[in-house]
Parts: C-alpha cells; structure tokens; sequence
C-alpha cells in the first residue's frame, strides 16, 4: 500500500475522479425503424448488450438494453388475445417504438460524484458519454460496474485508517 488515508479523504479523492478515468465502452448505433428481430440480433452480438437508437438525421431516440428487450416476454395476460397481440407487438415493434427514455450524457470533465447521483436518479447502470458538452456526439457508454472497479482499485492504493487514527 502507497500510504494511510483517512476514509474522508479517501472519499473526496474517489467524487473527484473525472469520466475520462473509466473505459469507454463503444455501442453500436441503430436507426429507429430496425426491425425487433435485428434489435435482439445486434444486443446479442455485443458486450455490453445496449444499442444507441437514432432517427435518420442522427438524433438520438434513446437507448434498447437486453433487459428491455426481455421485458416483452412477460406475459401479463394469459389468454388467447394477448397472446396474439404480443405476438402481433414482437413482429411490428421498431427500435424507435422500444427504445428507453433519454438519459443525460456525461463528459470526460464529468466528476464520479456526478455520474453516481445521475445513475441513481434515472435507476440505469449506464450512461452515455461524449468528449465534451461542444462535441455532444456519443462516444460511447460508461457502466455502473466501472464505477465499482476503480473505487476498488483506488481503495487498494492506500490503507485507510479511521478519522482520528494515527497516521504515522
């Protein structure tokens, strides 16, 4: 271990830790009218399995992840005319018609603190993230178990001593 750190210190070193800190996980992008079946084939294909959603002009319609896509297999009913409408919905759903609400984009100047009261107030595990708010483009996505990883790796970095404790 580098050295002692009280656990104060150890969390503002952690909310300080900017965006461009994590990996940058790239997302295949999808135009809104993708078809379910190619939506499942492309999730599927891809680690994480989380699609980026955009109209024709590449603005963004959101995002489609595995478990969105599994939600649509939960049957709510279990009689004949929701079995046909679900089968019906599976065959003429569109990314656009399937894809979750906006979420806001971080930034590589984007504090850990930030990102984790976001992730917490949109319940999501990941976020879209760009270079900066001028080049609002999607670089890709930041993952809540990135997050996780390097708290644990700066955790390791230093013994943590209670506030009070002699440090010497």
């Amino acid at each position: 271990m580098d050295k002692n750190i009280s656990f104060q210190d150890l969390l503002t070193k952690l909310s300080e830790i900017e965006a461009s800190s994590f990996k940058l996980r790239p997302i295949k992008t999808i135009l809104e009218d993708t078809e379910c079946f190619e939506i499942f084939s492309v999730i599927l294909s891809q680690e994480p399995p989380i699609v980026h959603v955009v109209d024709l002009k590449r603005i963004s319609g959101g995002f489609i992840t595995l478990r969105d896509l599994l939600g649509l297999f939960i049957p709510k009913h279990v009689d004949i005319h929701s079995a046909f409408s679900r089968s019906q919905m599976l065959s003429n759903s569109r990314a656009g018609d399937l894809a979750k609400t906006h979420l806001p984009y971080v930034y590589d100047d984007t504090k850990l603190k930030e990102i984790a009261e976001l992730m917490l107030k949109f319940e999501t595990d990941f976020l879209p993230r760009s270079i900066s708010k001028k080049e609002s483009e999607l670089q890709g996505i930041i993952l809540q178990r990135d997050l996780i990883s390097e708290c644990r790796e700066i955790r390791l970095k230093f013994n943590v001593v209670r506030n009070g404790e002699n440090n010497g």
